[in-house]
């Protein structure tokens, strides 16, 4: 399914807000669980440079935690938040050599299964499948009303296929848009580059 991941290769959000602190002293992280329903976790992360930022850094993040496992299920949503802060500081331009934070990854792996095998929390065999990326994708963007040019490039994007990492984060994109919130946009989103 897909090469393997070292997590050690990753930084954590611990070590990207030790950077972020070191850098900006009088700074402040906040985050907001924004959704949280049965096998759903969103958060978003804000960062403050200082105390008058006017326009503060954010990252967002979502899981989905297991249902029938009430340990793993905890783990999962502060991990989602770490990832919320881990995506804000990677914005920031704190992710070092390797975008994700080693939080993230925990998701992937356990999403996925590590090395395309089925994880911990993969679904029983005979459970109903999980739907798959593209299906997921296209049902936010059917819940959304976006520009009509956003909309077509987006959807272009789906037909090319994308990696489990566009996938990935096209859906954040699109669950933080369902979820109200301001999105700064970053290449391979929408097909655009990002603005500052």
């Amino acid at each position: 399914m897909g090469r393997s991941i070292d997590l050690r290769r990753y930084a954590t959000a611990e070590q990207r807000i030790d950077a972020f602190y070191q850098r900006f002293p009088d700074g402040a992280i906040q985050t907001d669980l924004l959704r949280l329903e049965p096998g759903f976790v969103l958060f978003r992360a804000r960062l403050y440079r200082d105390r008058t930022d006017p326009a503060p850094t954010t990252g967002w993040a979502y899981d989905r935690p297991p249902a029938d496992d009430a340990a793993a299920a905890r783990q999962a949503l502060a991990n989602c938040e770490a990832a919320a802060v881990g995506r804000a500081l990677a914005n920031l331009g704190l992710a070092g050599p390797l975008r994700p934070c080693r939080e993230e990854m925990v998701k992937v792996l356990r999403l996925r299964g590590a090395d395309g095998e089925r994880g911990p929390h993969a679904p029983p065999v005979g459970a109903a499948p999980t739907a798959p990326p593209a299906q997921r994708l296209r049902a936010l963007l059917a819940e959304l009303r976006l520009p009509a040019e956003r909309r077509r490039r987006i959807e272009a994007r789906l037909r090319q296929g994308l990696t489990d990492r566009d996938a990935h984060e096209l859906e954040a994109y699109l669950l933080a848009l369902r979820a109200g919130g301001r999105i700064r946009r970053r290449a391979g989103v929408d097909g655009r580059h990002a603005r500052r």
